[in-house]
């Protein structure tokens, strides 16, 4: 009997997974975002900096793990 490999990941696909993803493997490319008439710049490693800095605020707001603060589509 030949075994089929799943490309369904075995944990949870989260806004921390995909950041962490993206630092370690990506961490010297760019995301870009279009603010308004110009472009944003960073690389995936400033960006995980920034979220980790976001998401030690919102701790100290009492936001805990879990909480929904807004939703991403």
């Amino acid at each position: 009997m030949t075994s089929i490999r799943s490309t369904i990941p075995d944990f949870p696909l989260t806004i921390r997974g995909i950041f962490e993803h993206g630092e370690r493997i990506h961490a010297g490319s760019e995301v870009v975002t279009c603010a308004g008439g110009h472009f944003r710049r960073a690389s995936y490693a400033q960006v995980g900096e920034r979220v980790r800095r976001l998401a030690a605020a919102l701790g100290k707001l009492g936001i805990g793990s879990g909480d929904r603060v807004g939703t991403f589509a």
